[in-house]
């Protein structure tokens, strides 16, 4: 795919479609959107891209019926250049209807300043104002009134021509302009944050929905998977507790894990905490993106998302904000567990050692993970097994895993998921937020409780 010509879109999906035999496609050139491309977003353009399915960097969920798929560039930024109207196309993610593969909608995102910040703004005409829209907040406005005016001048004036801002969070803008193209709609979602006297462009994202369904509330009501991203009221979690147990699955050797959580690729940036969030949100029946959620919490592409910490343990006590919580329409639990005492872990270490630690043994609840780094990690892990603490740590998750309600597992450094357990090999099993491949993983228990933070519930 290397030296592809700049095509207009629907002969340019056309291309990849029918080029794209291996599972890793090189979108190098790639123009997904052009100017005289958009009155031409008919029936056989949307159809084009469902061609796509299972050809180019898909992530599939599930057993294909209900399928959330991600590629684009926050790991590849280096090697592609996938760009609309001028703009790099930082993630494109596609979501499909449960019958058999009907396209539910195309997403493609433009600005995201997490990816711009790590990978700057691309190799396109608008690379440098695209920079300095993260710094600039005109810069921003006039990137977003721009793009805004190419749709405009295609499809007319937007639906609602001022949308309401979705968000509750106090200071952050969320609106989603929405068109009905000849064969769908056409969706421009923008996030602002105020600053002082300034505001802080976020994201700008397109989204495309064929008119498969007469309403998109339809296409969303359709689907008992990941979702398509949504405006409005349609971003509430919906999943009833009772039927989060279909879930629940239980393997020969006492494997018991949660199925069906979709999987989004945080990409090179600090970004763990918003796209775990994500992950349960659709989950649960919900909409968002990561970036949304960026938005709401603050997070820094390179420093991650804080919380709040008990100043006795240090040990986070809350995960999402109580208005995040409202805006999406779930409650959150902090599971309470026994971590042992590093005076008599370093003690009975140092029974069962051969070579035996000196360290300070006025160390604080919070500084096991300095056992961590200097013992013999066989002989630790024997140690902490041996721990009641340790032994209590399963019943405690399996009290929500059997009920198909996955846990928010905070470990230095990193935020991702707890999903199973097996009693019977004493292991845990998790998922990482970093796409293929990483959403069914297994550590010992000894290990995993040794770096667990904080266990938090997220539910409808």
């Amino acid at each position: 795919m290397r030296g592809m010509k700049t095509l207009p879109l629907a002969p340019a999906l056309a291309v990849l479609a029918l080029s794209a035999a291996a599972a890793d496609v090189d979108f190098t050139d790639a123009a997904l959107f052009k100017d005289d491309a958009l009155p031409a977003l008919t029936a056989g353009t949307l159809d084009s891209w469902s061609a796509l399915a299972g050809k180019v960097k898909f992530t599939f969920q599930g057993d294909g019926k209900e399928r959330a798929v991600w590629l684009g560039g926050n790991r590849d930024r280096n090697r592609t250049d996938v760009r609309a109207f001028d703009f790099p196309v930082y993630e494109v993610q596609a979501a499909f209807l449960p019958d058999g593969g009907s396209l539910a909608q195309m997403e493609f995102v433009l600005f995201s300043r997490g990816d711009i910040v790590m990978s700057g703004g691309g190799r396109t005409p608008l690379a440098p104002r695209i920079s300095a829209a993260v710094r600039d907040d005109k810069a921003f406005r006039g990137l977003f009134e721009e793009l805004k005016g190419k749709i405009v001048a295609a499809f007319g004036q937007p639906v609602d021509p001022k949308p309401r801002n979705t968000s509750r969070v106090e200071n952050h803008d969320q609106r989603q302009y929405r068109w009905k193209a000849p064969s769908g709609f056409v969706l421009l979602s923008v996030g602002l944050t105020k600053e002082k006297n300034a505001f802080r462009g976020e994201y700008i994202r397109v989204a495309v929905r064929p008119a498969a369904a007469e309403t998109p509330a339809k296409a969303l009501a359709a689907m008992t998977g990941p979702r398509p991203v949504s405006g409005g009221g349609e971003a509430k979690v919906t999943a009833n507790r009772a039927d989060l147990t279909a879930n629940v699955k239980r393997e020969p050797g006492g494997l018991v894990w949660v199925d069906g959580i979709p999987m989004v690729d945080q990409g090179d940036k600090g970004y763990c905490a918003v796209a775990t969030l994500e992950r349960l949100i659709r989950y649960y029946g919900g909409t968002t993106s990561q970036h949304e959620l960026a938005q709401l919490f603050n997070s820094d592409a390179r420093g991650g998302t804080s919380f709040r910490v008990d100043p006795k343990t240090g040990r986070p006590i809350e995960f999402v904000a109580p208005e995040i919580c409202r805006q999406f329409g779930f409650s959150q639990k902090v599971v309470d567990f026994d971590k042992p005492k590093p005076e008599k872990l370093l003690k009975d270490y140092n029974k069962k050692a051969a070579v035996k630690l000196d360290v300070d043994k006025k160390m604080k609840d919070d500084d096991i993970d300095r056992l961590l780094k200097k013992a013999d990690q066989a002989t630790l892990r024997a140690v902490v097994a041996d721990e009641g603490s340790c032994k209590r740590f399963i019943p405690k998750i399996k009290t929500f895993i059997d009920k198909g309600v996955p846990l928010v597992w905070m470990i230095p450094g990193h935020i991702r998921m707890l999903i199973g357990y097996n009693e019977t090999t004493g292991e845990i099993v998790y998922s990482d937020s970093w796409g293929a491949g990483h959403e069914k993983k297994t550590m010992s228990l000894a290990e995993a409780f040794l770096m667990t933070q904080a266990l938090i519930v997220v539910r409808p």
